[in-house]
């Protein structure tokens, strides 16, 4: 993939709580040299409320992930950071960013980003500029699976999915889980993206 991707800090977390940002980054032939991430995600990472939900291991190989990547800064002029949108601040920053390229990928995992860049007006503009360039989490697993099979994701996720809602359920039976009863749950939550949120989903990325 030759262009930019601009990806969140629930992506990375995710992705290296699981040992599978390598992956992804390698089955979407993504050049880490087109990468960018927030300014502030390695502070961020370090937060008490990330803290809470990921050790210190994961976080520290979060960090070492992104370290060369390039970063956003918020631009304070843009009239969009005055609307302090609760469920969307940090990612804002890289939508922003990423609107001002002409071609990219925005990466993210978080569902009230979506939810919030769908149903507010002021957003319309922005909404337009990422119609078809947004890639959520669901749809990295599934790239994952398609690439390097299922057996070698499904030992990866099983002892990490508790750090997502989506992974608990979609790898729920553990060592049992079958392929098929996992890629129905993950389309049915891209589904219900699609669905709530449309037009933003990338097809087929």
């Amino acid at each position: 993939m030759g262009i930019t991707c601009f990806i969140d800090n629930d992506v990375i977390l995710k992705l290296v709580t699981c040992d599978l940002f390598d992956e992804a980054i390698a089955a979407f032939e993504i050049d880490p040299a087109n990468i960018h991430v927030l300014e502030t995600a390695r502070f961020s990472m370090r937060s008490n409320k990330t803290k809470k939900n990921y050790s210190e291991t994961v976080i520290e190989k979060a960090i070492a992930t992104i370290k060369d990547f390039h970063t956003v800064e918020a631009q304070a002029d843009n009239p969009l950071f005055d609307l302090k949108i609760p469920d969307m601040d940090d990612e804002l920053k890289l939508i922003v960013a990423a609107s001002a390229e002409t071609s990219f990928y925005f990466v993210t995992g978080d569902k009230r980003c979506l939810r919030a860049l769908t149903g507010i007006t002021e957003l319309a503009t922005m909404r337009e500029k990422l119609s078809g360039r947004v890639i959520c989490l669901e749809q990295i697993i599934m790239k994952i699976i398609q690439v390097y099979g299922f057996e070698v994701v499904k030992q990866k996720i099983i002892p990490a999915r508790s750090c997502d809602k989506v992974l608990q359920s979609a790898f729920g039976s553990g060592e049992k889980t079958e392929e098929r009863n996992t890629l129905e749950a993950l389309n049915a939550y891209i589904s219900e993206i699609e669905q709530k949120c449309p037009f933003l989903l990338a097809a087929n990325p």
